[in-house]
């Protein structure tokens, strides 16, 4: 029996690996639509009936890895720890994430070309988390700054950490993500969320 689902998936993936390979290799600019049909024995339309662009190729792939990092964050426990503590750690565990992608993949994939990348994007799986633990926290009696929402917090978050992950790349992976996010955070985080 043909099952056509089995085929796309494969074929998708096929795209997929050979990108990633060819990143590795040349970089993201040199990336090429035709070179990778070539390499993935696929034609150049049906790439393009599963991408549009090679920016939504690298979001299939964080999407992919999202899933990694979700089952990361539920094998965490954050219950000892306080909002200020908890939302630190787990950015600082979302930049040990990102660390791993590699500055080639992590300067094209944080482009304001993606429209994930938008903090009003009701789909931004990071800032629904961060939404979840602050409301979470209000919950158990935390009382928010005035005039300020949950998802106005997780916004400054999120631009925070935007900005250390610019830094980051503009240094070319210069120092340590995952530790100058935690140390930010644990200096500024008490004036976003006081105690």
């Amino acid at each position: 029996m043909y099952d056509r689902y089995s085929q796309e998936v494969n074929e998708k993936d096929r795209i997929f690996n050979v990108a990633i390979g060819f990143i590795e290799k040349v970089g993201y600019e040199s990336l090429s639509i035709r070179k990778i049909c070539a390499e993935a024995n696929i034609s150049v339309g049906k790439f393009y009936t599963y991408f549009k662009n090679k920016q939504e190729l690298l979001s299939h792939f964080y999407n992919i890895a999202q899933k990694d990092f979700d089952q990361k964050i539920k094998g965490e426990d954050f219950s000892n720890l306080n909002l200020q503590d908890k939302i630190t750690e787990f950015y600082g565990i979302y930049m040990e994430f990102t660390q791993d992608f590699g500055v080639e993949f992590v300067m094209h994939y944080f482009d304001n070309r993606n429209e994930e990348m938008d903090i009003h994007n009701n789909n931004n799986h990071i800032m629904a988390t961060t939404d979840h633990f602050i409301n979470e926290a209000v919950a158990g009696g935390y009382v928010l700054p005035e005039g300020r929402s949950a998802h106005d917090i997780s916004i400054d978050l999120c631009m925070i950490v935007k900005g250390i992950i610019f830094t980051w790349v503009a240094e070319r992976g210069g120092f340590d993500l995952p530790k100058v996010t935690r140390d930010i955070f644990k200096r500024s985080i008490i004036g976003i969320l006081p105690l």
